[in-house]
């Protein structure tokens, strides 16, 4: 399942427009107030052992579906993998600047700076965000009943660590 927090119900329209090739396992979220809700919520009622979390101004490839498909074959050999993201902190300092950042994504911020597989990272960027509702369900993660849309990215990392679960970055997302 794929679950995309809109500003809006046009903005939920325009990601379903431009992604529409996922469209039947998407669903918009619309009148939201607190992203740490919305996350607690997917991971406590996900009938999937997987969700994947996205803001509504992401563009996928249209092959998006296969892509996810080949990433969580990948991670069945990370037992313990809770948290997915195209962007985020590592402890290693990899690519040609030699950044702890990686990112697998273009936006206004800067394009991809690293050409590698699956990373594992201190922390990810929440535009897309693949959990292991399972695991974090099995292992218990819980987030604060914080309202806003900042932080929540980190929280959840910090979370999923803690309780022993890994956090990566993927190329596939």
């Amino acid at each position: 399942m794929i679950y995309v927090v809109a500003r809006s119900e046009d903005s939920g329209k325009r990601f379903l427009a431009r992604n529409a090739a996922i469209n039947d396992c998407t669903q918009v979220l619309l009148g939201q107030d607190s992203y740490f809700q919305v996350l607690s919520d997917v991971i406590d009622h996900c009938p999937n052992d997987y969700a994947l979390v996205v803001h509504d101004d992401v563009t996928f490839p249209k092959n998006f579906r296969k892509l996810l498909d080949s990433l969580i074959v990948k991670l069945a050999n990370q037992p313990n993998w809770g948290l997915v993201g195209n962007a985020g902190h590592s402890t290693l300092r990899l690519g040609l600047a030699s950044s702890p950042v990686i990112r697998y994504l273009a936006d206004p911020h800067g394009g991809i700076n690293y050409s590698g597989d699956l990373v594992p990272c201190q922390s990810i960027d929440g535009n897309t965000m693949l959990l292991n509702t399972k695991m974090m369900r099995e292992r218990m993660v819980t987030l604060p009943k914080y309202h806003g849309f900042h932080l929540y990215d980190l929280v959840l990392s910090i979370e999923a660590i803690s309780q022993g679960l890994s956090v990566f970055v993927a190329p596939e997302l």
